[in-house]
């Protein structure tokens, strides 16, 4: 697969979904390679000696590879493998990145909505564990692809079922 991103426009409240996906992608992290990109949004770009804190959600799947995690909540980096989730919450200070000398391949969805603000409030996924090993779940790597796959059909176009897998995703993991 090769590598891409899209940042998709904000929708309106009252999506019918309870979920809008804000952007969605893919990326294949070589070796010795510089991390992030500095192809993104000014509002989505960090460097390591900063951190960020973003506005929505996002579901970051790691696939392949090695790296390191650290937000507000977990304290020091902790290790992040193949097969990982790291779920980004609104707010909160986090940075990533792949081990450099083995690099990783992250496919992501960002998202906004009442959805994922009830699975807070419910607890079902919660800022203090923003990590998730759930190995290399064949569910998990479909709902990808698909995300993928209508992202290249035209992701604007596409937006309301990214949108809805942004959902999906949410209940797989």
């Amino acid at each position: 697969m090769r590598d891409y991103f899209v940042y998709l426009p904000q929708q309106p409240p009252g999506n019918i979904w309870g979920c809008t996906a804000t952007s969605v992608g893919f990326a294949r992290v070589r070796p010795h390679t510089k991390y992030p990109p500095a192809r993104h949004p000014a509002d989505h770009h960090f460097e390591w000696s900063r951190g960020r804190v973003l506005q929505w959600y996002q579901i970051i799947f790691i696939s392949e590879g090695s790296g390191i995690f650290e937000s507000e909540h977990t304290g020091e980096p902790r290790v992040v493998e193949s097969g990982t989730v790291l779920i980004l919450f609104p707010g909160v200070w986090h940075r990533y990145a792949p081990d450099s000398s083995v690099g990783w391949a992250e496919h992501w969805i960002e998202c906004q909505g009442p959805t994922f603000d009830e699975a807070v409030r419910t607890g079902i996924v919660e800022p203090a564990q923003p990590i998730l090993h759930t190995g290399l779940e064949p569910d998990l790597l479909r709902c990808f692809e698909r995300c993928h796959a209508l992202a290249g059909r035209g992701a604007i176009a596409n937006q309301h079922l990214l949108s809805t897998m942004g959902a999906h995703l949410l209940s797989v993991i």
